[in-house]
């Protein structure tokens, strides 16, 4: 009789459900594969996880994102993390430097409008739109705490100043000040729930 340590996940199993758009989240898929739940509540408790995804299909079914824009903001988020986005002490030191360097500004303008531009569109069309309801407990509580990580960030104010034409050196240096405020844990843990979201999204593909 084949066991289920007879399967090989990598080559038989995970091709079937993977849909996942970045490393990370197939590395978060694989251990869904590989970690044997400890306990009948544990197993029960991934099942009512995909649960909620399924009924909140309707919001996620055309879930997606440029990958290269995911791929550098989660690099420009760890450097946020390690503390290397802004060594300056003074927002006022950043905005000289930004307002009298073209090739900084830029720059920093760039990488500013990739984050809120993916992130804004990740919250508005996704996250936000959840029924929160449909998922256990821990599960909703790490998806509100993912969303209050995206609200510090003020992410639909300043999406609409870029499509605006109105994100002035002022903003990105405000904007900056808002990415520094926050913890590495706060960091860690988000960018950590988002591929694991991304993973049973992957498996509740499959699945419908």
């Amino acid at each position: 009789m084949m066991q289920v340590n007879d399967l090989n996940i990598e080559a038989d199993i995970l091709p079937l459900f993977d849909f996942t758009n970045n490393t990370h989240a197939f590395d978060e898929l694989t251990k869904l594969f590989r970690e044997v739940p400890a306990s009948l509540e544990a197993v029960r408790e991934r099942q009512q996880i995909l649960q909620g995804f399924l009924d909140n299909w309707v919001v996620l079914e055309n879930f997606s994102y440029p990958r290269l824009y995911l791929s550098e903001v989660y690099a420009l988020f760890q450097e946020t993390a390690a503390g290397n986005l802004a060594p300056e002490p003074s927002g006022l030191k950043v905005y000289l430097r930004l307002r009298f360097s073209e090739t900084k500004r830029n720059q920093k303008m760039s990488q500013f409008i990739q984050v809120v531009l993916l992130l804004n569109n990740i919250y508005q069309h996704y996250l936000g739109r959840l029924d929160k309801t449909m998922f256990p407990d821990k599960f909703k509580q790490e998806l509100q705490r993912a969303l209050l990580f995206l609200n510090k960030l003020n992410l639909p104010t300043y999406a609409a100043l870029i499509i605006e034409d109105k994100f002035s050196v002022s903003k990105v240096v405000a904007f900056n000040q808002n990415l520094n405020s926050l913890s590495a844990n706060e960091v860690k843990a988000f960018w950590l729930f988002f591929f694991s979201f991304e993973a049973y999204y992957s498996v509740a593909r499959t699945i419908r």
